[in-house]
């Protein structure tokens, strides 16, 4: 079995590269940076809008914390 992939993401924070939405042949929905050898990233949300309601993780991994001189706010 393949794992389904969605692309509906922002860059990955972390390299740039082009991030999906995937879900694992576990059933596991995860966000995974497309830049596998260089980077890697791979990121799950526990929370029970994800958890229990259905809530693709592209909507959380999707949110950026306001950049305020290079400082996160």
């Amino acid at each position: 079995m393949k794992a389904h992939i969605m692309t509906r993401c922002k860059p990955c924070p972390f390299c740039g590269a082009r991030a999906d939405e995937i879900e694992s042949i576990t059933g596991m929905d995860l966000i995974a940076c497309s830049n596998y050898k260089g980077c890697g990233a791979i990121v799950s949300f526990n929370n029970k809008d994800c958890d229990e309601h259905g809530v693709s993780p592209a909507v959380y991994f999707n949110r950026r914390a306001e950049q305020n001189g290079g400082n996160a706010t």
